[in-house]
């Protein structure tokens, strides 16, 4: 387990490890496929030893070279590397920002005795893709979303997916300070079996040039604001995103910027916990755990989050 550290004003996942024996700070970058290495220390492509918590170490993996001096900027601490889907979804990663825990196994973990499961489609260029609900309304059309734990912001929809969620972007608050986006409320977000009420979103990013990068139709991305209030864990290489509502906790202090807050914690009943398997059975992977019964409350305002 690598203890992950937490900056101020951000929910960015941040990992400490080694690259061919050096130590190194990475980001968690679900939008992106490979694993992506600084420019000002990697000349061109190459392959490269990751080592976590000084004892689980991949060979072999494949590098690209990418300019991240405004990510360093950006979050003020020299990152280095940024860890992309190819790699974490045959780790069998945990991550958790609020805990602080980054894991990496050799092994498929057991299913989570208290969480909700979502199935995670794979497009071109590495994006992770999940089906959720926008409305509160049971006939609304389902809607596409990218997850990019990269992004800050809890949830940026285009003009279809503030449709589904009911909403005409005419009527969306100006952000301070960013003429360029617009602010709201999408009234509901279903992750799995869980219902969360009143989550902050925008309009305004470029979700278009993503969709020419994916070569597919998305109506928004989920970013890092709204997972930092999750543990998270990939299994099933991948294919199987467990979510944990963990113990509701301001994840760091608000900046002084007045952009859209990031939800607290889902004030949602905790799921039934399901039967663990016996020791040393190991588990089904179709196994799931009971549905969790859920109750919609409005979100409390969180702290802000920087794009």
């Amino acid at each position: 387990m690598s203890e992950m550290p937490r900056l101020p004003g951000a929910t960015s996942f941040l990992v400490p490890l080694e690259i061919d024996g050096e130590q190194a700070l990475a980001m968690v970058a679900t939008g992106t496929a490979e694993v992506t290495l600084d420019s000002t220390s990697r000349k061109e492509p190459s392959w490269v030893s990751l080592r976590f918590a000084n004892r689980i170490e991949v060979k072999d993996v494949p590098a690209m070279v990418q300019d991240l001096s405004g990510i360093s900027r950006q979050m003020n601490v020299p990152v280095k590397a940024l860890l992309g889907v190819n790699l974490l979804r045959h780790l069998n990663v945990t991550f958790d920002y609020i805990g602080g825990q980054f894991i990496v196994r050799s092994f498929a973990p057991r299913i989570p005795p208290s969480a909700t499961r979502i199935p995670i489609a794979y497009v071109k260029g590495g994006g992770m893709l999940m089906r959720s609900s926008l409305s509160t309304d049971k006939g609304a059309p389902s809607a596409t979303l990218l997850l990019d734990s990269s992004m800050t912001f809890p949830l940026a929809l285009d003009q279809d997916g503030w449709k589904k969620a009911g909403t005409d972007v005419s009527k969306l608050s100006p952000v301070p300070q960013d003429a360029k986006l617009k602010q709201g409320m999408v009234p509901l977000l279903r992750l799995g079996a869980f219902d969360i009420p009143q989550v902050p979103g925008v309009y305004g990013t470029p979700i278009a040039e993503v969709e020419k990068g994916v070569e597919i139709d998305i109506d928004g991305v989920v970013g890092s604001g709204l997972l930092a209030y999750f543990r998270v864990t990939l299994t099933d290489e991948g294919r199987a995103m467990w979510l944990e509502d963990v113990p509701q906790s301001q994840p760091s202090a608000p900046p002084a910027a007045s952009t859209p807050a990031a939800p607290a914690a889902p004030k949602s009943e905790k799921p039934e916990k399901s039967d663990k398997p016996e020791k040393g059975e190991k588990p089904d992977k179709s196994d799931k755990p009971s549905k969790p019964k859920t109750r919609s409350k409005p979100l409390a305002d969180g702290p802000a989050s920087t794009p």
